[in-house]
């Protein structure tokens, strides 16, 4: 065979290209899959698709670096099977200082579809709310789900735009409407699927069902505790203070 110098360092010289070539196949189709999947946020983790608690099945997605229940939670017992009382009548709802939760107006079938209305007291029971390795997203939690959406979506000064420390009022551009669920206009862009569930006032009055959406943090404030608030006519999120004795929604975050 011939083994001449130029012969060698002809196929050496296609090798190396060869080599090339496949790097460069390579690089673009990593690419491309960067493209496809900028909007979506997923990611792959120990993150189940699905978890059953209490005879219930919450859907779940990660978004970012968090892994969320992409439903409201419509636990009618506290983690350990104790039961969290039902206050349907007003006057009994506002002199309540221990963990209630409401079905809006009353009606059961508004817990199945928005799910449960729960007072502050209840997500603070040492009997805890959520399941076993999940918990109530604290402040700084849903600080960290509002910039992975916010950095996804492109935009810069996320955490200027939403920062670690309270400020009252509207946050971001439009992250609100890329988690806010399709039934209700909202592109959905994650899968969190945000209801508006509305809210019960501290003193029992019901109000803003598919117009505005409440989430409890598990972060105190003084004699009040903060909150998250979608709605139809802003497309940011909104950071608020509310009564203890308020019925919000709830979502669960994996520990």
């Amino acid at each position: 065979m011939d083994y001449s110098p130029k012969k060698t360092y002809f196929l050496v010289g296609i090798l190396v290209l060869v080599v090339l070539i496949l790097v460069l196949v390579m690089f673009f189709a990593r690419e491309g899959s960067q493209k496809e999947e900028k909007g979506k946020l997923i990611m792959v983790s120990t993150c189940p698709e699905q978890i059953t608690y209490q005879g219930v099945v919450y859907r779940t997605k990660e978004i970012g670096e968090q892994c969320w229940m992409v439903e409201n939670l419509r636990t009618s017992v506290y983690r350990d099977g104790t039961a969290i009382p039902g206050l349907p009548a007003s006057a009994d709802w506002e002199k309540n200082e221990e963990g209630a939760y409401a079905c809006y107006n009353n009606q059961a079938i508004k817990c199945e579809k928005y799910g449960a209305l729960y007072n502050w007291y209840a997500i603070n029971n040492e009997k805890e709310l959520c399941p076993e390795g999940w918990s109530i997203p604290t402040y700084q939690q849903w600080v960290e789900l509002e910039r992975a959406v916010c950095q996804n979506l492109g935009y810069k000064d996320c955490q200027e735009r939403f920062p670690q420390e309270f400020i009252s009022g509207w946050k971001g551009t439009d992250e609100g409407l890329h988690l806010l669920s399709v039934d209700l206009g909202g592109k959905d862009s994650y899968g969190f699927k945000a209801l508006f569930g509305g809210f019960r006032n501290a003193a029992g009055p019901y109000s803003f069902l598919n117009e505005k959406g409440f989430w409890w943090t598990s972060t105190p404030s003084e004699d009040f505790a903060f909150a998250r608030v979608m709605d139809k006519a802003q497309q940011g999120i909104r950071s608020v203070e509310s009564s203890r004795s308020s019925g919000f929604s709830v979502r669960c975050v994996m520990d």
